[in-house]
């Protein structure tokens, strides 16, 4: 008896230049379904984006400039109630860096590291705790220069 072969993996969409590709991280979901993420290049700046996938398409959300705010988001974009993304950008210019974009497109800066004793190099992704601070690790920096834990309290 033959079996015939169904595929297990379906393309839901295909990063491309300019608007967002090498996407290093995984995916945020809302209520929704509708899907969200980041791209390491790829936007106006080549600097990475946010970006979200939903039944209508990918659709750029915040393109990173480069600079003090910040540029290759190689972590996920977390999600609070209010539709607010959080994560961290591993080449800020001066400084690595964690951010909020807001779900009109706009960012804050939350808190750039100068490579010392509050790290550097955040590129894993953040996550909240009950109280709603965001806890996540730096590889480098640190009291001895071999990485950190931070946290960091969102405006």
């Amino acid at each position: 008896m033959a079996h015939s072969q169904t595929p297990i993996e379906v393309v839901v969409h295909n990063f491309i230049q300019p608007s967002g590709y090498y996407p290093a991280a995984g995916l945020t979901r809302d209520a929704a379904g509708n899907l969200y993420g980041t791209t390491v290049y790829g936007g106006t700046a080549n600097r990475g984006v946010v970006y979200k996938l939903d039944n209508a398409g990918y659709t750029v959300l915040y393109s990173f400039p480069g600079g003090a705010a910040g540029s290759g988001p190689y972590a996920g974009a977390v999600r609070d109630a209010k539709g607010n993304f959080y994560g961290s950008t591993t080449y800020g210019g001066g400084a690595d860096a964690v951010y909020k974009v807001s779900p009109d497109g706009q960012e804050t800066v939350l808190h750039s590291f100068t490579g010392g004793a509050d790290g550097g190099s955040p590129v894993a992704s953040v996550t909240f705790s009950p109280a709603g601070d965001l806890y996540g690790t730096a590889e480098n920096g640190g009291a001895n220069g071999d990485g950190a834990i931070f946290k960091v309290t969102p405006r």
